[in-house]
């Protein structure tokens, strides 16, 4: 395999084979490029596909919500808002049918399906790559799902993530949790100091909620081999309390109410932090700056970017190296991403990694020229070729279905059970007969002469292999059996 295509597909989502090669130093000069020059990739939001997509699919009325839905938080909230309400006045007036469809589309489907649908929009129309992947890989580590009503916050959280990604991890952090969409699905919302105003004078029965603080320790920062115990995880608790959502007067946002927060002096791993009254809000970014200042929190930023675009057990020489350049910088994310474009540009074809469900669909899309699948579901996960939420539902690996906080697996053995094998079987005979159909100059030559064996050199397949595919029957089995080779599926 040429080397710029080994890092295309390790490090971007592949190539088409209608292209021909660019060179190793081409594709890692372009990417150095894009994230020096990260505000233009942050200003591409693309709001305009998702227009013109909403307005052909729904109602004038929904359009427009759905819309707003994506471009801000305050418009995600007040989105949620209303048809929340809607559900539970049909509800109360005992329409239970329109109840259901109601959360089915509005809260539950539609906002899920149109971040799935963001997410293949950049990856397979614009170039940046190495940018598109990390952004993934941030939406992993930083998991948000539909329970607890969550579902209609998803689209603008991942639009948070992509435009916060370039600063200090630190930010990135604080944006993450003081989002919607993480105060939602981790319950903080309802999340009360016992020695607060509000618990005091009985303005609310509310107690506190560990679930955020406990994921930021695990998850997002430290980890448990930091050594932290349910004291520090308690006093996280503490500085957490009083941020929610405000959907009432007209205001539809993320606040601190200090009526809510705990008010005494909290302390997380030995160090206090003290406030008083709406100046306690400063807890908070206090004590993030600090866990982010952790050698743990370093180790762990680069042992998992690391696993996530080399291999599932990262080389240790490589691990310290992304942490020494996270610690000198204090945690810089753009220095970190130069650094690892050097780490990954120096694997060899040997450090395998297996493709997630995600990026092995867009593999596939982009190496055989398909379009955009442009369907958002409104009500059923019945497979649905035509939608990219229905086939990430089938495969799996749907953001905002992750079971678990940690988010999905990103080693090969979460991804190679006889089940998750079975359904890429399944959808690679499938996408077989739909790329089949489409005009482009690859699957063209491919429908008059079969897949070429030049174009599976490319891609890394052993001469053996190549001659079994080519020996098939027909195109349809010929790109399915390109799919569901390991050459295709491991990079």
């Amino acid at each position: 395999m040429d080397n710029a295509d080994h890092i295309a597909r390790k490090a971007g989502f592949g190539f088409s084979l209608s292209k021909d090669p660019i060179t190793e130093k081409e594709w890692i000069t372009t990417n150095q490029n894009y994230i020096q020059n990260y505000r233009k990739y942050v200003s591409d939001n693309r709001f305009n596909v998702v227009d013109k997509i909403l307005k052909d699919q729904f109602e004038d009325e929904h359009y427009r919500r759905l819309s707003g839905m994506v471009k801000s938080e305050s418009g995600s909230i007040a989105y949620a808002q209303i048809y929340l309400d809607r559900h539970l006045k049909a509800r109360d007036q005992g329409d239970v049918d329109k109840s259901n469809q109601i959360w089915d589309q509005f809260v539950d489907t539609s906002p899920i399906s149109l971040a799935a649908l963001r997410r293949a929009d950049f990856a397979l129309n614009t170039n940046y790559d190495f940018l598109n992947r990390l952004w993934f890989f941030w939406i992993n580590h930083f998991a948000t799902g539909r329970e607890n009503a969550a579902g209609p916050y998803i689209p603008q959280y991942q639009e948070t993530l992509r435009k916060n990604m370039f600063g200090k991890f630190s930010d990135l952090v604080y944006k993450s949790i003081t989002h919607a969409s993480m105060i939602r699905y981790l319950d903080n919302q309802r999340s009360a100091g016992p020695n607060s105003e509000a618990v005091k004078k009985g303005w609310t029965k509310d107690g506190t909620n560990e679930n955020l603080a406990r994921e930021l320790m695990e998850l997002y920062t430290l980890t448990p081999a930091r050594g932290y115990t349910q004291e520090d995880v308690n006093g996280m608790t503490n500085i957490l309390t009083g941020w929610q959502i405000k959907h009432w007067d007209g205001v539809f946002k993320v606040e601190f109410e200090h009526t809510r927060h705990e008010p005494r002096t909290q302390k997380v791993l030995g160090k206090k932090y003290g406030g008083s009254g709406k100046n306690s809000k400063n807890k908070l970014k206090r004590v993030v700056k600090d866990l982010c200042k952790d050698p743990f929190t370093a180790n762990h930023i680069a042992f998992k970017l690391c696993q996530h675009f080399i291999k599932d057990v990262p080389n240790d020489k490589d691990v310290k190296e992304l942490a020494k350049i996270y610690t000198k910088t204090g945690g810089d994310l753009k220095a970190i991403y130069k650094g690892l474009l050097k780490v990954i540009a120096r694997s060899t074809t040997q450090d395998k990694k297996f493709l997630n469900p995600e990026l092995w669909l867009y593999q596939a899309y982009r190496t055989f020229d398909s379009p955009l699948i442009t369907r958002i579901e409104k009500s059923t996960w019945k497979l649905d070729m035509k939608s990219n939420a229905s086939v990430l539902s089938e495969l799996g690996h749907l953001h905002g279905w992750s079971i678990q906080p940690n988010g999905f697996p990103d080693t090969e053995e979460g991804w190679v059970s006889n089940e998750y094998m079975s359904r890429r079987i399944r959808l690679s005979t499938y996408m077989g007969g739909r790329l089949s159909k489409f005009k482009s100059d690859i699957l063209s030559r491919i429908r008059d002469n079969g897949v070429d064996p030049k174009h599976l050199e490319r891609l890394g397949f052993t001469p053996g292999r190549s001659m079994l595919i080519t020996q098939l029957d027909d195109q349809y089995t010929q790109i399915a059996a390109v799919l569901c080779s390991p050459e295709f599926m491991r990079v």
